[in-house]
């Protein structure tokens, strides 16, 4: 037969608790580990959208001029390769909202991209 243990007295902690018990730090120790921060402050957003591989200003206004001008063209398939393209680099939700409409309804018209890029600047 296995032998049991016999319950601690209330009045005694058993050996194991009052270990752990020992071991927890005091309040004031630990709310002064919660008030510093766990990490360094993260600057990611601040950060040049060419460093995070998007198109700068320069390159996304010199995009859309480029897609006018094959717009004008009628070139509907160079449209949608640029297109293709570039979107994955356009950080502006705006911009590259307008730009995967263009792209969905293949707009080879060069009046709206004038209007695009005239709500755009």
């Amino acid at each position: 037969m296995t032998e049991r243990k016999a319950p601690a007295a209330p009045d005694q902690a058993a050996p194991d608790q009052a270990a752990s018990d020992e071991a927890a730090p005091d309040n004031a120790a630990a709310n002064e580990m919660a008030a510093e921060p766990a990490s360094p402050v993260c600057y990611a957003g601040e950060m040049d959208a060419a460093y995070g591989g998007f198109l700068t200003d320069a390159e996304l206004a010199a995009l859309l001029a480029e897609l006018r001008e094959t717009a004008r063209a009628g070139d509907r398939v160079a449209i949608a390769v640029k297109l293709e393209r570039a979107l994955p680099r356009v950080r502006d939700d705006r911009i590259h909202a307008a730009l995967k409409v263009l792209l969905d309804t293949s707009v080879a018209d060069p009046a709206a991209w004038d209007a695009l890029i005239a709500t755009l600047a």
